[in-house]
């Protein structure tokens, strides 16, 4: 049944391939005529017929946000999410079939920059004419050509013959039944991986060390305990400004326009103001000397093209499990030489073992369902929820999600009702 469905749309879009390759055929319109159908058919829900919440949704719709950055003019989400339940497998781009995204560097890179930033194992390309599957474990470069990190790709002549292939790739029943990761572990590409947690984690390791050396190198007195907590919350705030920047709540590139160190901690003051959060307080170690260069450098790195950061797109969560393993290490200074080593304590557990997101949500949720019964509806207002082994604050973000997704959805059945 299903291969009779995608033959008719095989066959109404080569009937009129001329007309779908003119330049006015836009993407709206191949994404609402050929490719919802494509994956309508692979099982996904793509509209949303079945009436769930937004958190529930199979297919998340991303609406097309657009910024300059170097002269052009690059979107900001993908087009598509592809989800079960509250997790994410796949993002899908596409284009109208009239770029010719075999040859498109750039919109290669688009969306491998995506998948890699979202720390999914794939994303797909497609303009209809052609669908590719990019290996997003693998850090983009800007000039990689469009083959790089491609781990499949068919030509919509192909679609009935390979529709098995296809479905046994990108299907609803391939993620539910757990066979997703299973296949692409065992079909991605043979590049170095270099998935976004582990590089993150490695550049702001790699930050830590540069800045302490820097701090020793030009302040008389520093006292280990001083350092380290000056140098976390330095890297904390300049993480937590350049992801406001990409989720529109600062300037884009207003850290890469800073040039000195006085500039950074004017920004940190009128910060302090603006979110009032505590994570811009000043501390008796904001008296430390460092070189501007140092800074300058490391504001580089997280700007295109010396990375493709799309911090929009990055989970929370992640960033949370990357400041966990962050946090593993401390700087140690001996005989005046800078080094990072385990802290004694980790080294004596043997490790920090990450709770996975979907083993949290499933401990908040045992944990709050019972206290946000319909029942129950005029007490939540009074209740107060501590994470007592807080690090990342993962086990609060999930607290968070659950009780604004169960309010959402309460809302939903009394006005459905």
């Amino acid at each position: 049944m299903e291969k009779d469905r995608l033959l008719k749309l095989v066959e109404a879009y080569q009937e009129h391939f001329k007309q779908y390759n003119r330049p006015d055929y836009n993407e709206t319109e191949v994404r609402n005529d050929f490719v919802n159908p494509f994956f309508e058919i692979l099982g996904w829900d793509v509209q949303n017929k079945k009436n769930l919440p937004q958190h529930l949704r199979e297919v998340k719709h991303e609406a097309s946000v657009f910024v300059e950055e170097n002269g052009k003019q690059v979107k900001k989400k993908p087009d598509y999410e592809f989800h079960v339940g509250s997790t994410p497998y796949f993002f899908l781009e596409t284009k109208k079939p009239n770029v010719d995204i075999m040859t498109s560097k750039e919109a290669a890179f688009q969306t491998r920059r995506y998948g890699w930033n979202g720390n999914l194992e794939i994303s797909v390309l497609s303009n209809f004419t052609d669908l590719v599957i990019y290996d997003t474990s693998v850090r983009p470069e800007e000039n990689d050509k469009p083959s790089v990190a491609q781990v499949a790709h068919f030509h919509f002549t192909e679609y009935v013959d390979k529709f098995d292939e296809i479905s046994r790739l990108l299907s609803y029943e391939t993620v539910i039944s757990g066979d997703f990761e299973k296949t692409f572990a065992n079909i991605s590409s043979s590049l170095k991986k270099e998935p976004f947690d582990k590089y993150f984690l490695s550049q702001i390791k790699k930050w830590r060390l540069v800045l302490s050396k820097d701090i020793i190198k030009h302040n008389s007195i520093v006292k280990q305990g001083t350092l380290n907590i000056f140098v976390q919350k330095l890297i904390n705030r300049i993480v937590f400004l350049r992801i406001c920047e990409d989720r529109e709540l600062e300037k884009y590139e207003s850290l890469k326009n800073i040039g000195t160190y006085a500039e950074l901690k004017r920004v940190f003051v009128a910060a302090d103001k603006k979110y009032d959060s505590g994570l811009f307080e000043l501390i008796e170690a904001e008296q430390f000397e460092i070189s501007d260069s140092i800074l300058v450098d490391i504001f580089k790195e997280l700007y295109y093209p010396n990375s493709c950061y799309e911090f929009s797109i990055v989970d929370p969560f992640i960033i949370g499990q990357i400041y966990e393993l962050f946090l593993e290490e401390e700087i140690v200074i001996k005989d005046g030489i800078v080094v990072a080593e385990r802290k004694p304590e980790i080294v004596d557990s043997q490790g920090v073992v990450n709770t996975p997101k979907n083993i949290a949500d499933i401990i908040v949720k045992t944990t709050l369902a019972p206290l946000f019964s319909d029942e129950k509806f005029t007490e939540w207002d009074s209740y107060r929820i501590a994470d007592i082994c807080c690090g990342s604050g993962n086990f609060l973000l999930s607290a968070y999600e659950f009780i604004i997704n169960y309010i959402c959805l309460f809302d939903y059945l009394f006005i459905s009702s």
